[in-house]
């Protein structure tokens, strides 16, 4: 599953089948940081690219990015043209024929995959559509679906000009290479864009690189952390948000590029964002065993483990309070008040993901009653969690330190002017001591 680069599972894209795994779908990047000098960042030729990272074999993982020399954070690592960008307006006619054909019977896949596969097969040359057919599959033998037959039927009866014969063959293997190895583009929703290098590099919950998008459709992958000659360059396939949840939280969000992830961060031993609270001492943190669910790990303040039965009573309990975050309405400050109450209750303080979703929304709602004070309080912890779990850099830590030093700004600026000096102070404040001042000075 290495190759698989999109970066984010949607929910269940419109008609695609009941019990299917959901198609993963590309989350928009945040905005491009400005080049240096003020610079637009343009392009590389291949051969430039090919100069700084290079694609190797891996035993377990299959077709992986790999850096050929050092790159210090930030520094950018390569600059691509997208082989294709697939969005209605590449071919309206097609858009409204395929989604038509959607609202007759829904589509397995949404109509932006059939879009895409078709798009490939009108516009690519020979050898571009060949790079795309290389592409990572997760069954590269699987049968050709009645959902493109019907497609193929469906154009023939409205008379679309292909210009060429289409293999259905080719236009199901194009359908899986655009499912699991395109990003999300970048102005359309819905719209996807195809890349040739950035498609090998592999997910990891701990990215040595990140990436936004340049001029157009340009990918831009810059170093999120020292990246030395040798090093596999990873991507996170999920968002910064889902990057702070849980392990198993992780691993569902990437169920849909069928894989389980088995990075640094997944193979650790215990999970620090799911932090219990100690029942023996009640005052340290007791993380989530990954690998034994019947005992956390020991106790930060008293060394004490968590075992089952009272283990499982705490998580029923997380499990009943981390649905209800599925059902939570922004404007209900007292339901998310008393939810956060109930995860207080089982959840060291700052040590769960559940409380920094929580925190999100208690943020949000301060400010916007300009309750400046709390908001800074649930920033803090927000802040405070984000770098325990998450201490490399990425954009939603820093997010959250611009927006916590706007809202000081802004709880300065409402503070009410101070109160004009007393005599004794005016006094003071001129350089006339008082008695006692004088007497303590004496002293």
């Amino acid at each position: 599953a290495a190759a698989a680069v999109l970066r984010k599972p949607a929910p269940r894209l419109t008609g695609e089948a009941p019990g299917a795994p959901a198609a993963p779908m590309g989350v928009v990047p945040p905005p491009a940081p400005p080049a240096p000098g003020g610079r637009s960042l343009r392009p590389w030729a291949p051969q430039r690219i090919m100069a700084n990272v290079e694609v190797r074999e891996d035993p377990v993982k299959g077709r992986c990015l790999y850096a050929l020399r050092d790159f210090p954070p930030r520094s950018v690592i390569f600059v691509e043209s997208p082989l294709m960008s697939a969005t209605p307006d590449e071919d309206p006619d097609l858009w409204a024929a395929l989604t038509d054909i959607d609202d007759q019977h829904p589509l397995h896949l949404s109509p932006i995959w059939h879009q895409a596969a078709l798009l490939c097969i009108l516009h690519l040359t020979d050898a571009e559509l060949s790079i795309c057919l290389d592409k990572f599959l997760p069954d590269p033998d699987a049968e050709i679906t009645s959902d493109v037959f019907r497609v193929l039927e469906a154009l023939e009866e409205r008379e679309y000009d292909f210009n060429c014969p289409v293999s259905p063959l080719s236009y199901q293997r194009l359908l899986g290479c655009w499912r699991y190895n395109s990003f999300g583009h970048h102005s359309w929703t819905p719209g996807m864009v195809m890349f040739d290098t950035a498609s090998m590099m592999s997910h990891s919950c701990k990215p040595t690189a990140c990436w936004h998008y340049g001029m157009g459709d340009q990918f831009v992958a810059r170093a999120r952390t020292l990246i030395r000659k040798g090093d596999e360059v990873t991507i996170s396939y999920v968002s910064d948000l889902d990057l702070v949840r849980s392990t198993e939280e992780r691993q569902d969000r990437l169920e849909g590029w069928r894989f389980r992830c088995s990075c640094e961060r997944c193979s650790e031993e215990l999970d620090t964002a799911r932090g219990f609270r100690c029942q023996d001492c009640l005052i340290g943190t007791c993380y989530w065993s990954v690998e034994c669910s019947r005992r956390t790990g020991p106790c930060t303040c008293c060394g004490v483990e968590i075992v089952s039965p009272k283990l499982d009573k705490l998580v029923t309990e997380e499990l009943v309070a981390c649905r209800s975050l599925d059902g939570v309405r922004e404007e209900d400050v007292d339901g998310i008040n008393a939810l956060y109450g109930q995860v207080m209750s089982w959840a060291s303080e700052g040590q769960h993901w559940a409380l920094f979703v929580l925190d999100s929304f208690l943020w949000d709602s301060a400010q916007q009653r300009k309750q400046y004070h709390r908001a800074a309080w649930h920033q803090r912890q927000r802040i405070a969690y984000l770098e325990r779990v998450m201490p490399e850099a990425n954009c939603l830590l820093a997010t959250c330190y611009e927006e916590l030093a706007a809202c000081i700004v802004a709880q300065n600026a409402a503070a009410p002017a101070p109160a004009a000096p007393a005599a004794s102070d005016a006094a003071g404040a001129a350089g006339v001591e008082s008695d006692e001042e004088a007497e303590e000075e004496g002293d």
